[in-house]
């Protein structure tokens, strides 16, 4: 299921296998196969990312315009793409008190 991308929205199924098959470069793939989260916390995770879990991260924005450009071109739906050059992260200490 999940190598065929069933249970992901047509767009991201669409990115990926344009990616799968050499139409489109850059792509990671989406979110929720890019993360790993101990068991007792998928769930809390899971809910927090709500829709957001199924968004493409892409290596960089050239990756990201030649997606949208497939998707527009194809009719294809859209769908949100983060490029790792332009998502900046931060660390968690664990506290929740700050």
């Amino acid at each position: 299921m999940e190598e065929h991308f069933e249970g992901y929205s047509r767009s991201v199924r669409f990115i990926a296998e344009a990616a799968k098959n050499g139409r489109l470069s850059g792509i990671c793939g989406p979110v929720s196969q890019l993360i790993s989260v101990d068991r007792p916390y998928a769930l809390a995770i899971e809910t927090a990312l709500g829709a957001n879990i199924q968004n493409m991260v892409v290596e960089n924005e050239a990756a990201a315009k030649a997606a949208i450009a497939l998707l527009k071109r194809e009719n294809a739906g859209r769908t949100t793409l983060y490029p790792l050059t332009s998502v900046k992260g931060s660390n968690f200490n664990g506290d929740l008190t700050a």
